[in-house]
């Protein structure tokens, strides 16, 4: 199956890649716990995230992908409006009528976690160039 190199990000530029429905990124120190989030969110029927699918043989995290367009550099108009302002916020609802899971105590790999309350996380880089068309309401 071909792979195609997915553009934007920044820590992970140019590693990310996509193979058929799945993407392949590099796991990192937080990749289990993010990854019992996600499958959370998934469970309680937010569909605007990816669904961890595991680990392929080389240690990349992989993921569902998730159709769409995502703003790059420099940023089209659509990602700079008012409608994808309020797609955002339309979104992060979406997510916290979902029951916004916690995030496991212990964190995998990890001395520390940050979050704000017990048990709680604050989504940093959500925004329009950052998420994908398609889960934008």
């Amino acid at each position: 199956m071909d792979e195609e190199v997915l553009s934007g990000g920044v820590a992970n530029e140019g590693r990310v890649l996509r193979v058929g429905s799945r993407v392949h990124r590099p796991a990192g120190p937080y990749t289990e716990s993010i990854h019992a989030y996600l499958r959370s969110l998934n469970s309680s029927g937010f569909e605007g995230a990816s669904v961890p699918q595991g680990f392929d043989d080389v240690g990349r995290e992989v993921l569902t992908f998730l159709a769409g367009d995502v703003a790059i550099p420099p940023y089209p108009e659509w990602a700079q409006s008012d409608a994808a302002l309020g797609s955002i916020a339309r979104l992060i609802a979406r997510m916290h009528r979902s029951g916004l899971p916690s995030i496991p105590q212990r964190v995998v790999g990890a001395t520390s976690w940050p979050t704000l309350g017990v048990g709680r996380c604050c989504a940093t880089t959500t925004s329009a160039w950052r998420t994908s068309s398609s889960v934008m309401g």
